[in-house]
């Protein structure tokens, strides 16, 4: 069985009633069953507050929950209330709070004590089997039936297996996870929704568009038949191709994974004065070979005058160059020490991207966990207000910690992520997000050029991850059929020492590059292809429409 969609949710609103309301299992066992199978999946799933949650749930649902207090002994005296429902019993024998109660050993014993102690615990609330029966005897009867009484609020039946504990100090609140949850977890078991959402872009896809090798494979059909029978979500149930996962690599021969590489475009080359200008600096040992070099050569020639357009990127260089200075001769060698990811953005890559890219005209590099337009476009393309429903509220987007994006209307070019030191599990983590940001702003774009075939295979969406002193480029586009194809540079350091300059050359050379993509694809997105004898033959209704392709959004996980 899945995952029941109603899990899709914050977790921190998850609730035994709410489900109970929203499930349209009948009879009733089938609605239980659907709520504790999907939080035993997602309990066991992986750690994280989502799985916290599915335990607590599941806990509070068999048992009593409970959370820690001080600890009682046999024949120890506690200032609590109690209500007793053991089966060791045949009443319930309530004892009101602030009461000195005091313990017996069959009390000890039936929590589950083996040494003769038995710790204390707190209840914040009444356990989820009492709240689903009452629910149930409300839908069949119009109220609770039976015998029960309440103490401090809490309605209790008549045969319950457990005792439950009030403290005195209960202020009647729910315990809720924070709501702070992890943007995008590793990849997460799909719900049965989900894959019928990928089955569904699957079907819609027109066979004359799909990508068929020279093998006669097709691409499209093998990754379906693949994800449909993985209930873990990949980067292929959005229809991605990481150049570097073996598990798509596993699918295809030799042979045809070539063909599939050889398809990706390489970044843009260097231009030629903006190397030269760079090249000045490559033969620097130490600092002081550094200074003497800024001291006696220019980006400019002699009596030149600046020119923004031709000589920003030589002047981005010297002013890194210049910065980075102040960091080699710093006696306290600043960039071999280990600092904050905000310590990172503001003194270094702010600098070599931020300031990089400031002459992208129209454009700016937002920063500071800014929500993804793209991402929250995707979320939401299902929302829709009816006369007799409120719509649901807005979905937010991914929180990056940088975007790529117009000043006018908010169109994405790229996204990057950050972290204040390598690490793998923060690169698999925070690339899949990166990833799946990636190919949502990808499919915004291919609606910007209006799906048309020919310029949705020029495009190019961009993505960095920057890792303490650790940088790599990632680019993605869709050469041909329905999939998108991610490209992963190699990853580059900064160094922490003048005498290898040259890896910081190739740092800016890689920044210039992943730029003029971003430019390139503006292009791209802004050219207007039709003349005027086309724009006649469009007003006339005789022209000939272009070939369009519609790329599948991406999974509908987090």
């Amino acid at each position: 069985m899945s995952i029941h969609e109603y899990f899709e949710r914050v977790s921190s609103k998850w609730n035994i009633t709410d489900f109970l309301e929203e499930c349209d299992l009948e009879p009733y066992h089938r609605k239980i069953e659907s709520y504790t199978t999907s939080l035993e999946i997602i309990a066991d799933m992986k750690k994280g507050k989502r799985s916290d949650k599915a335990r607590l749930l599941l806990n509070d649902y068999r048992k009593a929950n409970f959370g820690f207090s001080h600890k009682a002994s046999v024949g120890a005296p506690g200032n609590f209330g109690f209500i007793w429902c053991s089966s060791l019993r045949g009443d319930p024998t309530p004892a009101l709070l602030g009461h000195w109660v005091t313990l017996g050993s069959s009390d000890v014993q039936a929590f589950g004590a083996t040494s003769g102690t038995y710790t204390r615990q707190r209840i914040d609330k009444r356990p989820d089997y009492k709240v689903a029966r009452k629910w149930k005897e409300t839908k069949e009867h119009g109220s609770a039936s039976g015998p029960s009484f309440t103490i401090s609020g809490t309605v209790v039946g008549p045969t319950e297996p457990e005792a439950v504990f009030i403290s005195d100090d209960d202020d009647n609140s729910d315990y809720i996870l924070s709501d702070f949850e992890d943007e995008i977890p590793l990849p997460q078991l799909l719900l049965s929704s989900q894959l019928e959402d990928f089955q569904e872009s699957y079907k819609k896809m027109n066979v004359v568009h799909k990508w068929v090798l020279a093998s006669g494979k097709c691409v499209e059909d093998t990754l379906f038949e693949y994800c449909r029978q993985q209930p873990v979500e990949s980067l292929l149930h959005s229809w991605i191709i990481d150049l570097d996962d073996r598990e798509a690599d596993s699918l295809f021969t030799t042979e045809e994974w070539n063909e599939i590489q050889c398809a990706v475009k390489i970044l843009p080359e260097v231009d030629r004065t903006f190397a030269d200008s760079m090249m000045r600096f490559s033969d620097v040992k130490t600092a002081s070979d550094l200074r003497r070099v800024l001291k006696t050569t220019s980006f400019l020639n002699e009596d030149e005058p600046y020119d923004r357009v031709k000589h920003y990127d030589a002047e981005w260089a010297e002013i890194v160059m210049r910065k980075f200075l102040t960091y080699y001769e710093d006696p306290n060698e600043t960039l071999q020490k280990q600092h904050l990811e905000s310590w990172y953005d503001i003194n270094v890559w702010s600098l070599i991207i931020d300031h990089g890219l400031c002459d992208v005209i129209g454009m700016e590099t937002v920063r500071k966990e800014s929500t993804s337009v793209a991402v929250a476009t995707r979320k939401n393309r299902k929302r829709a207000r009816t006369r007799r429903r409120k719509p649901e509220r807005k979905k937010m987007g991914y929180r990056m910690d940088g975007i790529f994006r117009m000043y006018i209307g908010d169109v994405e070019y790229g996204a990057t992520e950050v972290a204040k030191k390598f690490d793998a599990t923060k690169l698999l983590t925070d690339g899949f997000k990166l990833m799946k940001a990636m190919h949502d702003i990808f499919v915004c774009l291919s609606e910007q050029v209006r799906f048309e075939e020919k310029k949705v295979r020029q495009l190019r969406v961009a993505g960095m991850l920057h890792m303490g002193l650790k940088l790599q480029i990632l680019q993605m586009s869709s050469p041909k059929g329905y999939v998108t194809i991610l490209q992963r540079e190699k990853i580059l350091d900064v160094p922490a020492m003048a005498e290898k300059i040259k890896d910081l050359i190739r740092v800016l050379a890689n920044v210039w590059r992943m730029k003029k993509m971003i430019m390139d694809c503006m292009e791209t997105v802004n050219m207007r292809t039709q003349d005027q004898t086309d724009f006649l033959r469009e007003i006339m209704g005789t022209d000939t429409p272009p070939i369009t392709i519609s790329i599948p959004c991406s999974c509908d996980t987090k």
